[in-house]
């Protein structure tokens, strides 16, 4: 039997697979870590080249406001540059983005 949409897949019972990563990512954060290797790595030996490929060609030239300007992905050397800015936000600001701490030892490793 058919269900309609995407969503329908994603179901495990009554719980999204959103809200069961977020169950163990809460409930359980060393198994969680664990899953998220195993989850990476798959997605790198399936995906690597294509990752490379898309950050290879990311980066995106032209101006704004009349001067020149780069938008590029971020990568280990904006590090302190991204520290810096996020520091420098008001409260309020972060309000809504807040998914994982922003202290230096966090942003360096792209977990929360």
């Amino acid at each position: 039997m058919k269900t309609g949409g995407s969503a329908a897949l994603c179901q495990v019972g009554t719980v999204s697979m959103e809200q069961l990563a977020y169950r163990v990512k809460q409930r359980f954060p060393g198994v969680f870590r664990w899953i998220e290797a195993g989850a990476r790595g798959v997605t790198v030996l399936r995906y690597g080249r294509q990752i490379r490929r898309a950050r290879a060609d990311a980066a995106v030239q032209g101006t704004v406001r009349g001067e020149a300007a780069v938008m590029r992905p971020l990568g280990l050397d904006d590090l302190d540059a991204l520290h810096r800015f996020l520091a420098n936000q008001p409260e309020e600001q972060l309000r809504y983005f807040c998914s994982h701490g922003f202290d230096r030892a966090v942003l360096g490793t792209g977990r929360s």
